[in-house]
């Protein structure tokens, strides 16, 4: 008999991904101790997130440093420092609800997305 054993997450232990992708480019995810939430270093292709979080705060966080490294890499010329930040603070926390309140919606996406028809 085997025996499965689920992953505990803790602030240090989290499913985060190592990387992603945006664009053509990989950007690496670093957890670390910092006062803010997370950042994304458009120059150094890294997204920090602070591991003083909530696995919650820290997918918020990652969808909106993310749609930070979207908003540079497609709009960067479109919208001031104050802008971006209002346009992805609305989406990542909307996206984060939507997807945690409606599973289903979820679940189609990951399959619809995966299939590539």
């Amino acid at each position: 008999n085997f025996i499965i054993m689920k992953r505990k997450t803790t602030k240090h232990n989290s499913l985060i991904p190592k990387q992603i992708r945006i664009g053509y480019r990989t950007i690496h995810i670093e957890q670390t101790t910092m006062d803010d939430f997370g950042e994304f270093k458009n120059n150094e292709g890294k997204i920090k997130i602070s591991n003083n979080q909530t696995e919650i705060e820290k997918c918020n966080t990652l969808i909106h440093e993310s749609l930070h490294g979207l908003v540079e890499d497609r709009i960067n010329d479109l919208l001031t420092h104050k802008q971006e930040e209002i346009v992805v603070n609305t989406f990542s926390n909307g996206l984060v609800l939507l997807l945690k309140d409606n599973p289903k919606l979820l679940e189609y996406i990951y399959k619809t997305i995966k299939n590539k028809k």
